[in-house]
């Protein structure tokens, strides 16, 4: 039977590991750990953001922002938590047979296509927005897509099982 990492098993295997970006980690470490950075920033936004009294801000996804013009706690937040999820996605991609380098390499690639085509399609307004828009779809496909599938079976090339290791 395939034993499943709990939210604060898997936070606290994340925080731990915030720089071990090789190995694997399991579909339910990584997820609870992305539940865990959008709920902390949830709150934090609330708590901190300028709004109209009253009100609260709803968001969904896990964002970093490091820079002056940002209030304290976003810069407080990326200085904590980037690297640790970062190395968590690398193991998570290890988990599923991908290479970690993906995660850098097709971002930047897709974005120099993209401003290769806005340049060469200067005056096509709609054109460039359908082309903008699949540009920040098809990243964000790919990470739910790698990101959601079960884990590779045994050993593979980035380490054991992490059920199986347990």
């Amino acid at each position: 039977m395939v034993q499943k990492m709990g939210f604060w098993a898997s936070v606290k295997n994340c925080m731990s590991n915030y720089a071990q970006f090789g190995g694997r980690a399991a579909r339910s470490e990584f997820w609870f750990f992305v539940l865990f950075l959008a709920l902390v920033q949830f709150v934090g936004l609330n708590l901190t953001a300028e709004q109209p009294e009253g009100s609260f801000k709803i968001h969904f996804g896990v964002y970093f922002y490091l820079g002056p013009q940002y209030p304290w706690f976003f810069n407080l937040y990326t200085g904590l938590f980037a690297i640790p999820f970062f190395a968590a996605l690398s193991r998570r991609l290890h988990d599923v047979g991908v290479a970690a380098s993906t995660i850098f390499v097709v971002p930047f690639a897709l974005f120099a296509i993209v401003m290769f085509a806005l340049k060469a399609l200067p005056n096509l307004q709609q054109l460039q927005n359908g082309i903008g828009f699949a540009a920040a779809m098809i990243p964000l496909v790919l990470f739910l897509f790698f990101t959601s599938k079960k884990s590779q079976p045994g050993e593979n090339k980035y380490g054991p099982n992490p059920h199986e290791a347990h």
